[in-house]
């Protein structure tokens, strides 16, 4: 009888722990124009799962990025968050129920001003009084062989 409970409790706790919400994972940044957009996987796959993006200047700590802090879809627009160009960025992704939450997914860091690929033909670019002052502050960070490339 005693083997029996062992066993049963055994089982109940690993029931407990693999219902547990999983991390988001494969997270990936998109920057064009200065714009960045986060996405990412739900391994999950559970319907009535939240997301809350968390960002930080490298080194600082993580705050929760207000556009995005209770999203139903995969994706966040970090545009408003990445204040300075120049800074590089960490982000990481939580999901979340009613009665649970995952941990935190694995960080990932972004440098706008090195990392963001530049399209003229964008409108908003387009409509731009001060398109060259864009350029320049964009090329700043990257050198002639990935302006090639691009």
């Amino acid at each position: 009888m005693t083997r029996l409970l062992a066993l049963l409790l055994a089982c109940h706790a690993v029931l407990q722990v693999s219902a547990a919400l999983l991390p988001p994972r494969n997270l990936s940044l998109y920057s064009k124009n200065f714009e960045h957009i986060l996405q990412w996987e739900d391994p999950s796959h559970e319907s009535g799962i939240y997301y809350r993006v968390t960002c930080s200047k490298m080194y600082a700590e993580y705050e929760t990025v207000k556009d995005c802090a209770n999203l139903t879809r995969r994706l966040c627009n970090l545009t408003k968050a990445f204040t300075n160009i120049s800074n590089a960025y960490r982000v990481r992704v939580f999901s979340f129920t009613d009665q649970d939450a995952s941990k935190a997914s694995t960080s990932i860091s972004l440098t706008p001003k090195q990392k963001s690929k530049y399209d003229p033909t964008h409108p908003a670019i387009g409509r731009r009084s001060d398109t060259a002052d864009l350029l320049q502050i964009f090329s700043c960070g990257i050198s002639a062989e990935s302006r090639q490339s691009g």
